[in-house]
């Protein structure tokens, strides 16, 4: 008996002590977003967000193994908000570029982007239908000859950009003596701006411009897009997650995370729900 005793209390003890060790706890991130930026995020009146990028955020999360808080942020602020440590990652429209990765790191892309431009269809803009892409070279003094071409056509034009975007870096590099370029804080009121004629044209990412052409399309002066397709350079390689720099581990995660759900066919599926088309990258 008592040498059952001797052998039980030690089995006991072992098992208590395993049973006592708490689980390792989901690393809790805070993801800053962009408040309404359809389909990536869109406002509801109740205050929630959904989209395109809050599905992809859902499915990174567990990926990860971390529990997510998904919440609004200032986009004008999010490179000083980063760095302070308000929250942990941004997954808001934010375009990498070699600007913007003096400020921050980038994960890898998780959909690609151009720029383009719209204006209606009784501007004289509209006759420049030529929608062939250019790939602008990382050497930003070294414009195509047909794009420079094209830049100056717009002479005396005013030109619509969202502010804090690569398209408003692009027009104080290349249009700012050109065009008379007006800067909106909400994207859907330089839309409402051309259509009213108060600007000419808007030059965005062209995600955005098909989806506000397509939805349009009825009026008695359709938006339409005109000009050349641009991508590369200092427009950037694509739409990718920002993180403090330095962050190398958690960076580490969200790409493996990333790349599994391009893998896997998770963002080729969300893209068709949300664009009905696929945006995710090769």
């Amino acid at each position: 008996m008592k040498l059952m005793v001797m052998i039980r209390y030690p089995l006991l003890i072992m098992v208590w002590g395993l049973l006592a060790v708490p689980c390792a706890a989901q690393e809790v991130l805070q993801i800053g977003t962009y408040g309404n930026y359809p389909p990536w995020t869109i406002s509801g009146s109740d205050g929630t967000i959904t989209g395109f990028e809050i599905d992809m955020i859902n499915d990174i999360c567990p990926r990860m193994k971390a529990q997510c808080t998904i919440r609004a942020v200032n986009f004008g602020k999010l490179f000083d908000d980063l760095a302070a440590g308000v929250y942990d990652i941004y997954i808001g429209g934010l375009t990498a570029t070699s600007e913007r990765l003096k400020r921050v790191d980038f994960s890898q892309p998780y959909a690609a982007t151009s720029s383009g431009f719209m204006t209606t269809a009784k501007c004289p803009l509209a006759a420049a239908l030529s929608l062939n892409q250019v790939i602008l070279d990382q050497n930003e003094t070294d414009l195509p000859e047909s794009l420079r071409g094209f830049l100056q056509g717009l002479r005396g034009f005013r030109l619509a950009v969202h502010v804090n975007t690569v398209q408003e870096r692009f027009s104080d590099l290349y249009l700012k003596d050109i065009v008379d370029i007006r800067r909106y804080t909400y994207e859907e009121a330089m839309y409402d701006d051309m259509l009213s004629g108060q600007v000419d044209a808007v030059m965005a990412t062209s995600w955005s411009l098909y989806n506000f052409v397509a939805h349009n399309s009825n009026r008695p002066n359709p938006a339409v897009l005109f000009g050349p397709v641009l991508s590369g350079g200092l427009l950037g390689s694509g739409l990718a997650a920002a993180l403090r720099q330095g962050d190398s581990d958690r960076l580490a995660r969200l790409n493996a995370a990333l790349s599994a759900a391009i893998a896997d066919g998770t963002l080729a599926r969300l893209s068709l729900k949300w664009f009905g088309y696929n945006i995710a990258p090769d």
